[in-house]
């Protein structure tokens, strides 16, 4: 035990807990300097003289005052150092109250410190931590990395929280909908799971009430790495082969025959009980190791011509695959439906429909990428589109009706009591009715035409291509060259055939990107 001042004697303090300050390292510049009296000023009500210990270190703050770390400088920070990690700083836990977590994060580090208010109502220290972020967890967001300081403080002071409530102070202020959050992402639905076995409330503080979490997330850490993973190198060797002199590199020792090999296996402290458990059965005195080998023996024996078997096996499906699959091959111009691999939020991929469109072909590159002009909208889709993503599109109102069914239809007309016969009697008023009837409507539609100020019929022109658009009243207006050479002339939308509509904009978007490039 080693005794701390103010500390019963047989008692002592947890290192561990207090690493995070006694291993602080020196500052190298002012931000370096304000972020450790930032930690120091949160305690000053329990370091007598505060204001002069910390003197040396004020002066390298101040305007103009070049950077010079001095002998006083490194006392005064030694100094409240060993302030921060003794009495009356720290106190001891008291499990009948509650307690109380400060954690921060910043880009490169997490820091956290578990507290509890005394007996004298002010707030003491319990217990410091904290790490630098490993190089994926720097690429997480700002919310979860705030959430990533909270989880690990809560599993750091673990069996401080764990059969207590407590109270978690942060300076964001995203995390105190911890518990009510119900969309987010997969990472953070996890943590809040993980937290549920605890009791605890969030409360948003001001990051300058915050100073001495900030201290901690903002001082230099050793590196975290990412789990090393093992792995293993197998060589088949076959008998009669000839093998290259090999070195073991810690004897020396040139090993020149197979037998060299085994002897070094069984040597070997992983290699070795495996070796002996297929021999004899026996297994080691390790429990753990005991109960890893039996199932280790069943992948260390490798059947003979696996590795070739697998290959062809491989190339076999390969045939098969090329064979069955073919890729379209498509035109500039052709139109063609485009595979929907992503749906909108909310919407259940498996009701929407699969293929969307039609598009048209724009552009032919190489390696069957096309560039598509989406025929509702007349805009080019932005990225290019592989052929394994397209398939033909036909227009459904394109078809021909079945052979049989026109020869029903023929046979049905021409059957002999299926044909009204005129009534002689009668004929001569339905010829009056039948022109009454024409006059009428004739007259309907022209008073409908003079209403609307123009001449609608339903014949249509020939004509060469469209030349320009433009917007009158929110309606589209083609310029229309005509077949009969007679002057262009605007012509709204409806009155203009799709498929000189898809030309013009076709044109129109492989001239973009013609200038694009």
């Amino acid at each position: 035990m080693v005794e701390d001042p103010g500390i019963d004697p047989g008692t002592s303090r947890d290192t561990s807990k207090t690493k995070a300050v006694e291993t602080f390292p020196i500052p190298n510049n002012q931000h370096d300097v304000r972020s450790f009296l930032g930690l120091c000023n949160y305690y000053r009500k329990f370091v007598k003289g505060y204001a002069k210990i910390a003197s040396p270190l004020n002066r390298l703050l101040t305007k103009d005052t070049p950077f010079k770390w001095t002998t006083d400088c490194q006392n005064a920070f030694d100094t409240l150092k060993n302030a921060l990690t003794s009495t009356p700083v720290l106190n001891f836990p008291n499990f009948n109250k509650p307690f109380i977590v400060s954690c921060d994060a910043s880009g490169s580090a997490i820091g956290y410190v578990l507290s509890q208010v005394g007996d004298d109502e002010k707030e003491h220290v319990i217990g410091y931590g904290g790490r630098a972020l490993t190089p994926a967890e720097k690429n997480y967001t700002v919310t979860e990395q705030e959430m990533l300081a909270l989880v690990s403080a809560v599993a750091y002071f673990h069996v401080y929280l764990a059969t207590n409530k407590f109270t978690i102070y942060t300076d964001h202020k995203a995390l105190t909908w911890l518990q009510t959050i119900k969309h987010t992402n997969s990472r953070l639905i996890r943590w809040a799971l993980k937290l549920q076995e605890y009791k605890f409330d969030v409360i948003h503080r001001l990051g300058s009430r915050n100073q001495h979490c900030d201290a901690l997330s903002r001082r230099n850490y050793e590196k975290q790495s990412e789990q090393t993973k093992v792995l293993t190198e197998v060589t088949f060797i076959y008998p009669g082969e000839t093998l290259e002199q090999i070195t073991n590199s810690e004897k020396e020792v040139p090993i020149f025959s197979l037998q060299d090999i085994s002897s070094l296996q069984k040597q070997c402290p992983y290699f070795g009980p495996i070796i002996t458990f297929l021999q004899n059965g026996t297994l080691p005195d390790d429990k753990k190791r005991a109960q890893a080998i039996p199932y280790e023996t069943s992948q260390y024996e490798l059947l003979n011509d696996t590795l070739t078997n697998l290959e062809d096996a491989q190339l076999k499906s390969k045939t098969y695959y090329d064979k069955a699959t073919k890729i379209p091959n498509f035109k500039v111009g052709d139109h063609v439906l485009l595979k929907q691999e992503k749906v909108q939020i909310g919407k259940k991929k498996k009701l929407e429909p699969k293929w969307t469109g039609p598009f048209s072909i724009l552009e032919n590159r190489h390696d069957l990428i096309y560039k598509l002009l989406n025929l509702k909208t007349l805009r080019p889709v932005k990225s290019f589109i592989h052929a394994n993503r397209l398939k033909a599109y036909k227009d459904p109102n394109d078809f021909r009706p079945p052979p049989n069914l026109l020869k029903d239809n023929e046979a049905l007309n021409n059957e002999p009591g299926n044909i009204n016969q005129p009534n002689p009697d009668n004929l001569n008023e339905d010829l009056n009715q039948t022109e009454n009837q024409e006059n009428n409507s004739q007259s309907d539609a022209e008073e409908s035409t003079s209403n609307q100020g123009q001449n609608k019929n339903d014949e249509w022109y020939e004509a060469i291509k469209l030349l320009k658009l433009k917007w009158i009243s929110g309606k589209k207006y083609y310029l229309v060259q005509w077949k009969d050479n007679s002057n262009p002339t605007w012509e709204p939308q409806e009155n203009v055939s799709e498929p000189l509509k898809i030309a013009f904009h076709s044109e129109k978007a492989r001239k973009r990107l013609k200038r694009r490039r």
